[in-house]
């Protein structure tokens, strides 16, 4: 069980104190929204943490002149004295179980499932809880999902699993949940099985977690049939606007883009990203590199550099190479050299080193997820490295 492992639960408690977890009110109420405005009744939060949820449901149930019954599951006790900080009553929280919600959910089903599920990363899971996953996965969706999904990703497929016919989920997740490595197989059993209404994406200014580095996306999903196509919004900004939209039953977008994908289309683009709106006729980067997407070193500070620090740190700049840690540090498609250099100009473009003589061990990277990547990179004497993500070890004489 994650809950045990007391390094991941005072680091998520600590996140948890700084407000990294907590969705904020403006999110919570269209999430809220969305699955009480065709006549809803209950509100299932799968994490209820902080409560944000519960607030926006009792805020929105009276915008609708009705009321609602507020369920939900939370593993960490504690996390409750923050809900009831909050303004929630014992009344509010009567209905909540403190159970772990992926090994002993509640039956179900939910008419109205909102959640901002844990992201713990597949790396600090432990085997006993991977292999129950990978069970969970096969049984549900009729394969196993990849190894690397986190644990967010398997609060989607149970929350899913107890979603009622005609019944509504709204998510909130980062975006590796559609674009990852196990993203096809998932999302290929949920576009068979769901209707995928509408994804909300943010602009850098509108993040939901302001300080946090990660590319958050709404998932509104209902358990109807599917359609060939989905509904793509980007929030300007934060505020009223997203709730706005939603109560109008996505009919009049306010401080939005809002695109009408084929879905098929959206899926292969990645729902984090807008279309593609032309095709260069230049080279593009395929050309030149193999591009692995989605490499979590774990351990960013270590792996990259700014130029200042490498220079603090005395390494030899022949050593080094020019890297772009985050995608959105570069807009548009194109990466040319008066990009890198207005990045450098900012402090912000580090370097990667490729130095082939440095000897990587496991015991100094222990929470870095590595891969064959490393045996083109590492030195060429003996080396040893710890896949994390399925507790192999790769060694070379």
């Amino acid at each position: 069980m994650y809950r045990s492992s007391s390094r991941s639960k005072s680091a998520r408690e600590a996140l948890r104190e700084k407000g990294q977890f907590w969705t904020p009110d403006w999110i919570a109420e269209a999430m809220v929204g969305y699955v009480l405005i065709r006549g809803g009744d209950q509100v299932f939060d799968p994490a209820v943490g902080g409560g944000a949820f519960f607030r926006a449901a009792k805020l929105v149930a009276s915008r609708l002149g009705r009321e609602v019954r507020l369920l939900g599951t939370e593993v960490f006790p504690e996390a409750l004295t923050h809900a009831r900080a909050s303004g929630l009553t014992a009344a509010d929280l009567a209905n909540v179980r403190i159970t772990d919600f992926i090994l002993n959910p509640p039956d179900g089903p939910f008419a109205g499932i909102v959640a901002n599920p844990p992201y713990m990363r597949h790396h600090r899971l432990p085997s006993h809880l991977k292999a129950y996953l990978k069970t969970l996965a096969a049984r549900v969706i009729g394969r196993p999902l990849d190894g690397r999904a986190g644990l967010h990703v398997f609060f989607l497929v149970r929350a899913l699993e107890r979603l009622a016919p005609g019944g509504r989920l709204a998510f909130i997740v980062p975006a590796d949940t559609t674009e990852g490595v196990f993203a096809p197989v998932l999302w290929a059993w949920i576009t068979r099985s769901f209707r995928l209404n509408a994804v909300v994406t943010f602009d850098h200014d509108a993040s939901p977690f302001p300080g946090v580095d990660t590319n958050a996306l709404v998932l509104l999903i209902e358990n109807a049939p599917p359609r060939p196509t989905v509904l793509w919004a980007r929030c300007h900004a934060r505020g009223s606007g997203l709730s706005d939209w939603v109560f109008s039953g996505f009919e009049r977008p306010t401080g939005m883009t809002v695109i009408v994908r084929d879905l098929s289309e959206a899926l292969a683009t990645g729902l984090s990203r807008r279309p593609a709106e032309s095709v260069s006729d230049g080279p593009v980067l395929g050309n030149f590199a193999t591009v692995l997407r989605g490499i979590a070193t774990g351990a960013n500070r270590f792996f990259f550099l700014t130029r200042q620090r490498a220079a603090d740190l005395g390494l030899p700049s022949e050593l080094l190479i020019p890297a772009i840690g985050r995608t959105r540090d570069v807009s548009g498609d194109v990466i040319d050299a008066e990009r890198l250099a207005q990045l450098e100009l900012r402090a912000e473009q580090p370097l990667v080193g490729v130095d082939r003589g440095i000897e990587i061990v496991d015991e100094n990277l222990d929470e870095c997820v590595l891969c064959e990547l490393c045996l083109d990179l590492a030195p060429a004497g003996k080396l040893r490295i710890r896949k994390l993500y399925d507790d192999s070890v790769l060694e070379r004489a």
